[in-house]
């Protein structure tokens, strides 16, 4: 069984994509809660930050930006978040 001591992330990030609602945000939730550091990504920058501020209120570290992936991401994508999630 798995439980919150033996399934740990702590020092890892986490970009999960379409987290501003459903089964993403269960999923960015869940990853936050194990200790990852969060990056969230969808489409829509309103949910997205709804998504976002739900998440930090509980505590967790979380950071967004919204873009579409085949997209040129780095123009869609802030210069920080960008960084979090590894690019260069």
């Amino acid at each position: 069984m798995i439980t919150s001591d033996t399934f740990r992330l702590d020092g890892k990030r986490a970009l999960i994509t379409g987290s501003s609602s459903g089964i993403g945000l269960a999923l960015a939730r869940g990853l936050a809660q194990a200790g990852a550091e969060i990056v969230l990504n969808a489409r829509n920058a309103a949910k997205l930050a709804d998504a976002a501020q739900a998440l930090t209120a509980e505590g967790h570290t979380v950071h967004n930006c919204a873009f579409e992936w085949p997209a040129k991401v780095v123009s869609k994508c802030s210069p920080r978040a960008w960084r979090l999630i590894g690019g260069r």
